[in-house]
């Protein structure tokens, strides 16, 4: 729209309104009243009222045209000096935008007509009102602006004071308007509220100003002084904060408010920009307005402060927990203290912010109060978490100085260990609720749905760390006097277990045999048990296990229950283990008691039994003896030592040892004394009659009868009799060169040699016939044949002297000339393997003298060759004879002079003597004398110590454990009358043969 439409629609409008808001006058007012009237209504630029009576004037008084005429034209011309003056005020809104001169015009019209008509008022009313939606914005973004700025300088009285001028915006419009008493009386209020509390802050801003974090902190007592005052005073300045806060949002809500009640007003900028003073514009939410201003200020201070106090607090608590690290304990609990102070103080200071809290009429949070209030609530329960902290841990200070005191005590005196356990119970009774006290107080945290910040986790932890060691270390300490006293107690028992033990050794030994004071080293083959002193000592043990098991056990039980209470639980367990071991030790212990008992007195019983069979058998072996019975009366005196031996290995004092040997030894030697008189008569009788088979001949059976004789010697002596083995060597010789001449009936191939021979024999006699009856080519056919039947003997047994006589014979019938010549080289060559070849030759030669015993030299060459063969003793020479005579006398010499010490030697010389003369009867008759006279010299019983060391060596034999056995074996025969032991010697051989 251009600048004269504009003129001529404003010209337009106050013709109509001048013409058709022409209001009549009160008809009974005089004129000149009237004209009075008139002219204080154009006085008071009542314009329109003025007009309004001159025209009532001039219907009633038309005589009046022209003088009304003149005041309306008066009228007119101050009409059109309003109109002039409005053009210019559309001019200058709207062509030259300059509200604020736009704003100047409306007031000189509103004074150039204080009366307008309504339409007039309307027009000057939305001019203003437009004109001040623009220049009062720019007005408002400047101090805005300007406010802004010295906030961000934290000049925030300057800032607030810039801030008060704005609440003149609109102002004007929201007086005019009526809104009514829901829309301004709450306005009203707090705007008063509001006004009040900025003069207030501005008038108290030096002195909050004054509190700085230095002044704060310099000592615990300067800050006594000064921080009740400080607390006051920010505690006010909350208050008006919140005053402002809450003028602020009834602003906003009062605007929204008219809003809904009201057709004509949907927002008053009054009460918009009022709103945004406060808490700033839309696009700057919170980062500007008096909110802001007065909350920086908080910021600059109060936070300072809390900051300061923060690391008072924070430094105070570090050297706290170097201290307490270091186990200085009573700096620890100082420092834990003086934090403490200072943490309380800042929970007091922090606990302002609560009341800067502003809520909305549903009782929820104001959006711009989240931000500082959740930060502000984290520092304050930052505070609480470390004024706790720093209580507990002074405490704990306390108690781990106490601790120290604790850990000296002496771990000899068990009542006393006990009473320092009592008293570290209690301190755990008052420690240990510390623990459950700051877990409840640091859970409460994590449902605390404001509390976001990690301290209370991390200071729970670190503090729950603390605590714990403390119990921990109480703990242990608890558990170390527990585990001294649990060592001290077990001690003495198990040291009384072991003495237990130690006569429990000695009573199984006892039991089980120990050897004899004069045992060999190493000989374990002798033990000697005495069951009747193990029994004694077995009853007492079972009385002292019965006691100890019952202290043991209640031990056990009591450590136990302490092994609950303590965190040295595997160290407790061992000793618990230590008294498990010992019950169990102690359980098998009685049952082996109980074992043994039974077993001394089966022994007892056993050693009686034994006894009384060994009496009885001795008895038996005596009427044997009487009977003449030696055969029976060696077994029973053998079964009576076994019996008696028997008895000794249940029970050493059942009997005397050296007793029992002695009877059994000399019933033994009278055995043997009277066997031995029947054992040389029978010797002798079987040595003659072999020497006179052997003489005959009849090797084979004088063989016979000379071993008889050998096996009847060795019933009553040990050592080989030199006489049997004499002439047993003199028949083996002979039997050796007749070995293989006959054809025994115990050879495998008897049967099919005698048939063989059979037929030879029939074929020499039937060629012998032939040839002598003329048939000579049948006849040694037949000779052939019977050749033949020899050849098939000869060959498995080439000595065969029948076979090779035969041969022989045939030869010497098919060509008697030739065989002549045969004969005579075949002695030859007999004669000279005489000296080389004896047995050879003396075959033959037997084989030559059955075809012609009288050939010259044969009967020399076979006694020569049985000499050399040891078939016949050569004959005896002077000097052979001399020395058989003089070796008797020397015999004789020594019985008759009955040195019974020399007789071994008078035998030897007497075998010597016979050896050389076999037929010396007086060397023979005098060694059966002192053979009759000395008795047997073979053992048919050992000593019980000895038949226990055989016994032994036996067993280790049959379990393969030669050199063992062969060990024991050795050390019997060191004995000459038990090496006289005729199964010693077996078991000697057999024990060799394994070699």
């Amino acid at each position: 729209m251009t600048a004269i439409n504009k003129k001529r629609c404003l010209t337009i409008s106050i013709f109509f309104l001048i013409l058709f808001f022409l209001p009549a006058q009160e008809s009974d007012l005089r004129i000149g009243q009237k004209y009075k009237e008139a002219d204080r209504l154009i006085e008071n630029y009542d314009y329109n009222g003025a007009i309004n009576l001159l025209v009532e004037i001039v219907k009633e008084n038309p005589e009046e045209m022209d003088k009304a005429q003149k005041m309306i034209q008066e009228i007119r011309k101050k009409k059109e000096e309003f109109n002039a003056k409005y053009e210019e005020l559309i001019r200058i809104l709207f062509e030259e935008n300059d509200y604020q001169k736009g704003l100047e015009i409306i007031e000189e019209l509103e004074e150039l007509d204080k009366n307008p008509n309504d339409a007039t008022a309307e027009s000057l009313t939305d001019a203003r009102i437009s004109a001040e939606l623009i220049y009062f914005r720019l007005l408002f973004n400047d101090l805005m602006d300007r406010a802004l700025v010295q906030i961000e300088n934290n000049n925030f009285d300057s800032a607030v004071t810039i801030y008060i001028t704005g609440f003149q915006l609109h102002k004007r419009t929201y007086d005019e308007r009526n809104y009514g008493e829901v829309i301004k009386g709450p306005v009203d209020s707090e705007l008063s509220l509001l006004l009040s509390s900025l003069d207030e802050f501005v008038s108290s801003y030096n002195k909050l100003d004054s509190y700085s974090p230095e002044s704060m902190v310099s000592s615990v007592e300067q800050n006594r002084i000064i921080h009740d005052s400080m607390l006051n005073d920010f505690s006010l300045f909350t208050s008006l904060r919140n005053n402002i806060w809450k003028a602020g949002y009834v602003f906003e809500e009062q605007n929204k408010l008219l809003s809904r009640i009201s057709d004509e007003f949907k927002e008053d900028f009054f009460l918009s920009f009022a709103n945004r003073i406060v808490f700033g514009r839309l696009d700057n939410r919170f980062q500007e307005g008096i909110v802001l201003a007065m909350d920086q200020f908080w910021q600059d201070k109060i936070t300072l402060i809390q900051e300061e106090y923060i690391r008072k607090t924070d430094e105070l608590i570090t050297s706290a927990e170097t201290f307490f690290d270091r186990a200085s304990w009573l700096q620890a609990q100082e420092s834990f203290d003086e934090a403490e102070y200072w943490a309380e103080k800042g929970i007091q200071l922090s606990s302002l912010w609560s009341g800067r809290i502003n809520l909305d009429t549903n009782y929820k949070v104001y959006p711009g109060s989240k931000p500082w209030m959740n930060s502000e609530y984290i520092t304050l329960e930052n505070f609480r978490i470390k004024k706790n902290k720093a209580e507990y841990q002074s405490r704990l200070s306390l108690f781990n100085l106490r601790l120290e005191d604790y850990q000296n005590y002496d771990d000899q005196n068990l009542e006393l260990m006990a009473v320092q356990r009592d008293t570290i119970a209690r301190e755990l009774n008052d420690l240990i609720p510390l623990r459950e006290e700051w877990n409840r107080y640091i859970d409460s945290y994590k449902s605390d749905v404001l509390y976001n910040d990690n301290l209370a986790a991390q200071q729970g932890a670190l503090y729950l760390s603390k605590i714990e060691d403390g119990i921990e270390n109480y703990r242990n300490l608890d558990g170390k006097i527990a585990l001294d006293s649990a060592d001290f107690e077990i001690l003495p028992m198990e040291r009384e277990y072991s003495q237990i033990r130690t006569s429990m050794n000695r009573s199984l030994q006892l039991l089980n045999g120990i050897q004899p004071e004069n045992a060999e080293e190493g000989d374990v083959t002798i033990l000697y048990v005495y069951p009747e002193e193990s029994a004694s000592i077995i009853s007492q043990l079972i009385e002292e296990n019965e006691d100890l098991t019952s202290r043991v056990s209640a031990y056990k039980s009591h450590y136990q229950e302490i092994q609950r209470e303590i965190p040295q639980k595997e160290n407790m367990a061992a000793y618990i283990g230590r008294a498990e071991a010992l019950l169990l030790n102690m359980e098998d212990d009685l049952k082996e008691y109980i074992r043994q008992q039974r077993k001394a007195d089966q022994n007892i019983a056993s050693s009686q039994r034994f006894l009384g069979e060994g009496e009885f058998r001795l008895e038996q072996s005596e009427q044997a003896l009487s009977n003449r019975e030696f055969r029976q009366a060696v077994q029973e005196l053998t079964t009576a030592q076994d019996l008696f031996v028997q008895a000794l290995s249940f029970n050493e004092t059942v009997v005397d040892r050296e007793e029992i040997d002695r009877r059994i030894a000399d019933l033994q030697d009278r055995i043997l004394q009277e066997e031995n008189k029947e054992v040389i008569r029978y010797v002798r009788e079987n040595v003659n009659e072999g020497k006179s088979l052997y003489l005959q001949g009849l090797y084979g059976q004088s063989e016979v009868v000379l071993l008889r004789a050998e096996s009847r010697w060795y019933t009553t002596n040990a050592d080989p009799n030199n006489e049997i083995n004499y002439w047993l060597n003199l028949v083996r010789a002979a039997l050796s060169v007749e070995s293989g001449r006959t054809i025994e009936e115990t050879e495998p191939l008897y049967a099919e040699m005698t048939q063989f021979l059979n037929h030879a024999f029939t074929n020499f006699e039937l060629g012998k016939a032939r040839i002598e009856g003329g048939n000579r080519s049948e006849g040694l056919r037949y000779l052939d044949k019977a050749d033949q039947n020899l050849n098939e003997i000869l060959i498995p047994m080439p000595l065969n002297q029948q076979a090779s006589v035969l041969k022989l014979k045939i030869q010497q019938l098919k060509d008697p000339e030739l065989f002549k010549i045969t004969f005579d080289e075949k002695f030859k060559s007999s004669l000279s393997k005489l000296r080389t070849e004896t047995d050879i030759a003396y075959i033959d030669l037997k084989d030559l003298s059955a075809i012609q015993p009288d050939y010259p030299g044969m009967s020399k060459a076979l006694y020569d060759a049985e000499i050399i063969l040891g078939i016949r003793n050569p004959p005896p020479d002077l000097r052979a004879l001399a020395e058989s005579e003089d070796l008797y006398n020397r015999a004789y010499a020594i019985v008759e002079g009955n040195v019974r010490s020399q007789f071994p030697v008078a035998l030897s010389q007497l075998d010597r003597a016979i050896v050389l003369n076999p037929e010396n009867q007086d060397a023979i008759t005098l060694k059966d004398r002192i053979q009759l006279d000395a008795g047997g010299q073979t053992t048919a019983v050992l000593t019980s110590a000895a038949n226990a060391r055989f016994k032994s060596a036996e067993e280790k034999y049959i379990n393969g454990e030669y050199f063992e056995a062969y060990a024991i074996v050795q050390q019997l025969l060191n004995d000459q009358k038990t090496a006289s032991y005729p199964p010693l010697q077996d078991l000697k051989r057999r024990i060799e043969s394994k070699f």
